[in-house]
């Protein structure tokens, strides 16, 4: 029996070790911007930045008039292919480097946050750091925010329980090419700004 439990934890760890750093099919370090503009017409591209609307996109697509049978037929498989874990998903942003996918951003409501969280712990295993921080509102509030991180060899996955807003979770996926690159940025900025004081 302890044989078996080993074997399986074994190919389970080494299963959420070789899973590509990916959401909705889009491969960190793999993915071109052209592919995603392929594969979502509608999606907007600002400079080095796509976001993916779901609700652009099945415009674009079918059409805005949902009062028409044919308008929401067409669309309902195109917003239910953009759900994350099934649950409603706000707009995705995929960040290049050199055209490639190097970051994938994505807030959802937080009632599906136990929902993702699981769905992550599947596929890339347990997270490797697990916190509760307290955030504040503008208007005084204060709620506890569950913080779950995986940080990988080829990257790193953080999941907000509250992201910038008070009632949504974020999803974040970094690849280690971006994390470099965006340290090196701030150090650059921060070398620049002394020499302006």
């Amino acid at each position: 029996m302890r044989l078996l439990l080993v074997i399986f934890f074994a190919v389970t760890a080494c299963h959420a070790q070789t899973a590509p750093l990916e959401l909705k099919g889009v491969v960190l370090g793999t993915t071109s911007g052209g592919e995603i503009s392929k594969r979502w017409p509608g999606a907007n591209v600002f400079g080095s930045t796509i976001l993916v609307r779901p609700g652009a996109i099945a415009d674009k697509a079918c059409g805005s008039n949902v009062a028409n049978e044919s308008v929401r037929s067409c669309r309902e498989p195109i917003i239910e292919s953009l759900r994350l874990a099934g649950r409603s998903a706000g707009s995705y942003a995929f960040f290049l480097i050199d055209g490639i996918v190097e970051r994938a951003a994505i807030d959802f409501n937080i009632i599906g946050y136990d929902v993702v969280a699981g769905a992550l712990e599947q596929k890339y295993g347990v997270p490797t750091s697990k916190y509760i921080e307290s955030k504040r509102t503008r208007l005084g509030g204060v709620f506890d925010s569950v913080t779950r991180k995986w940080d990988r060899p080829d990257g790193t996955i953080q999941l907000d329980q509250r992201g910038s807003v008070i009632d949504e979770s974020q999803l974040d996926i970094m690849s280690r090419k971006y994390i470099d690159a965006t340290n090196v940025d701030a150090q650059r900025q921060k070398t620049e700004g002394a020499k302006k004081l």
